[in-house]
């Protein structure tokens, strides 16, 4: 088994289909960006990765390092998120259907492949599913300005191919917060 997986392994590399990143060394899909490159940054005084979000353990001051660590986050959805799960919750009838939110993909889609899972470690905004049977109906992407940059739209094209190759519907809706229940009430008429 483990001399297949070593060939299938080299068959990949020489094919072009896994390269080595130039920059931590380690193997990824050609064509698209290591994890190095969108979720890590190098430290330029100790050379460790760490999330680019945060500064590297080095410049944190030892009785800081504790806390450092893992932080809460305040709140699981935006503010303008909140808003339309109150509207999303109005808009759908609740004895028939269920909403989640902050669905990680991996609970919606097995790959039927073997290979990597990282495109299945995205969120989709809103899930809404059959309350008896929990079969999922519609998710929906609710759409800020965040998903007008290059690297936001890409991430949205993967995951909206991801979830048509799945035979899951997908609605995108631009973020209006004016946006009455009656108004989403039709948008997702012939979804429900």
């Amino acid at each position: 088994m483990l001399q297949q997986f070593i060939y299938y392994v080299k068959r990949l590399r020489d094919s072009g289909k896994i390269i080595e990143c130039e920059d931590c060394g380690e193997w990824h899909i050609s064509g698209t960006h290591c994890v190095c490159e969108i979720h890590f940054a190098q430290c330029l005084v100790c050379g460790r990765w760490h999330d680019h979000n945060d500064p590297c353990i080095c410049k944190i001051k030892p009785e800081e390092k504790a806390e450092r660590v893992y932080k809460k986050k305040e709140n699981i959805l935006t503010e303008a998120e909140v808003l339309f799960k109150e509207k999303l919750e109005k808009a759908v009838d609740p004895r028939k259907y269920h909403i989640t939110y902050q669905t990680p993909l991996n609970q919606l889609v097995n790959k039927t492949t073997w290979g990597w899972n990282s495109e299945l470690h995205r969120y989709i905004d809103f899930c809404v599913s059959d309350k008896k049977t929990t079969r999922i109906i519609l998710c929906i992407e609710y759409d800020d300005s965040t998903h007008d940059r290059p690297d936001r739209k890409e991430r949205d094209k993967k995951v909206d191919d991801i979830l048509s190759e799945a035979g899951i519907k997908l609605l995108h809706i631009k973020r209006n917060d004016n946006m009455s229940v009656d108004y989403l009430k039709g948008k997702l008429e012939e979804y429900l």
